[in-house]
């Protein structure tokens, strides 16, 4: 964890949002991952646990959510 404090601290503005986006991005894709590999894909305990990393509105949930229905739907076709 000190290294990476270290290497956050020597970066400019530009390279730490993209460092930052990366690990969200890296954390995001293993709760997904996870969520996949259990029976029974749960759509809100995983955007609960993504609303552990960052606010979320409830616009976007029910965005998402909508696409989600839809794409469960046209995999179970």
């Amino acid at each position: 964890i000190y290294s990476q404090r270290k290497e956050i601290l020597e970066r400019n503005y530009e390279e730490l949002r993209d460092f930052i986006q990366e690990i969200i991005k890296k954390e995001i894709e293993k709760i997904v991952v996870f969520h996949l590999k259990e029976e029974g894909f749960d759509f809100e305990e995983i955007f609960d646990e993504l609303k552990t990393i960052f606010p979320v509105p409830d616009q976007i949930h029910s965005e998402i959510k909508r696409i989600s229905d839809q794409t469960v739907s046209l995999l179970a076709k």
